[in-house]
């Protein structure tokens, strides 16, 4: 630096007014993508509702239905013999069994 040369520091104000944008900046995108979510996880337009995948195990959106693979290999079949076996070995969480419900709960209970 030459002799006449004032260094400038930034001022303990100026600094903390930096912060405090950066922290607004932050804190209104985070706000933004929240809302974003909420609003993607409402608007879901799958039926995910245990009854309508147990009686169908069809959705009429293209995006939730079985892949042509998946179809091909027999996926929903096997997904289905996972599901009963989980069920049979598992027998403390027959209450969660999505296809069971009402009397046929009550007896896969009792039959325990």
């Amino acid at each position: 630096m030459t002799k006449g040369a004032v260094r400038l520091k930034p001022t303990t104000s100026s600094v903390n007014r930096a912060v405090i944008a950066l922290a607004v900046v932050v804190l209104l995108i985070a706000f933004v993508l929240f809302i974003a979510g909420v609003v993607l996880l409402h608007n879901k337009s799958c039926d995910e509702s245990p009854k309508a995948s147990a009686l169908t195990h069809q959705h009429h959106d293209p995006k939730c239905r079985f892949s042509e693979e998946a179809m091909r290999v027999g996926l929903m079949p096997f997904l289905d013999k996972v599901k009963l076996y989980y069920y049979e070995y598992n027998r403390d969480k027959i209450v969660g069994h999505p296809d069971l419900e009402g009397e046929r709960l009550r007896e896969a209970k009792l039959s325990r």
